[in-house]
């Protein structure tokens, strides 16, 4: 019997933790949104992983490796897109500022899962062939914006890579540009924010019992 004290503390203690991580994850879990603007860098920018979460390369077409510039194709007669993230591995100083060849895919690979992930596009033609993939399944087609940004938005969460694809194929390719990136991630819950709650209850219960 001498014992029913201490084992009625921890019971109770362990239910104050289990209700600290109850309250505390939630607030701890807060999404937290991530906005890119490719079109802010100046031409000729590599991006390859200097966001930290998030890594930009190519795949595909003439260009099978590589990391996307940023380039200005706003220059062109038809094109009233600006600057932003293309399918391009370098700049060539052509007279229509399109940097060929360009790659098939440009792949964006995040560290951990994100959800409400949307980016400004613009084909720069009338491509009906392009169109994204997420690995969560999500897909749809990017259709013919050429002449300017439009928003395309990726539904579902848990992403970790995300493809967008002009839809040549492997020996045809077309320039396209991403003009901004924005998603969301879920933090971990704060074990030592959690740990402090949990002893805070545990010290709470003590005195009560005292």
């Amino acid at each position: 019997m001498k014992y029913l004290p201490r084992i009625s503390t921890m019971v109770l203690a362990c239910a104050a933790l289990g209700f600290a991580i109850l309250v505390a994850a939630p607030i701890a879990r807060a999404d937290t949104t991530t906005t890119i603007n490719f079109s802010s860098l100046p031409s000729g920018t590599v991006v390859n992983t200097q966001y930290p979460g998030v890594t930009f390369s190519l795949e595909g077409g003439p260009v099978f490796s590589g990391s996307p510039i940023t380039d200005d194709l706003s220059s062109y007669f038809f094109f009233s897109g600006g600057e932003g993230l293309e399918n391009s591995a370098a700049v060539t100083p052509d007279i229509d500022d399109i940097d060929y060849p360009t790659a098939s895919i440009l792949d964006i690979a995040f560290s951990s899962p994100v959800n409400g992930v949307s980016f400004t596009f613009d084909n720069y033609t009338n491509n009906y062939l392009s169109f994204y993939l997420a690995n969560n399944g999500s897909t749809g087609s990017l259709g013919a914006y050429g002449g300017g940004f439009t928003t395309i938005s990726v539904a579902g969460g848990g992403i970790t890579d995300l493809q967008i694809n002009n839809g040549e194929g492997p020996d045809n390719n077309w320039v396209f540009v991403v003009g901004e990136l924005t998603y969301s991630t879920t933090p971990e819950p704060n074990c030592l924010m959690l740990l402090g709650t949990g002893l805070a209850g545990l010290i709470m219960v003590r005195r009560r019992l005292a």
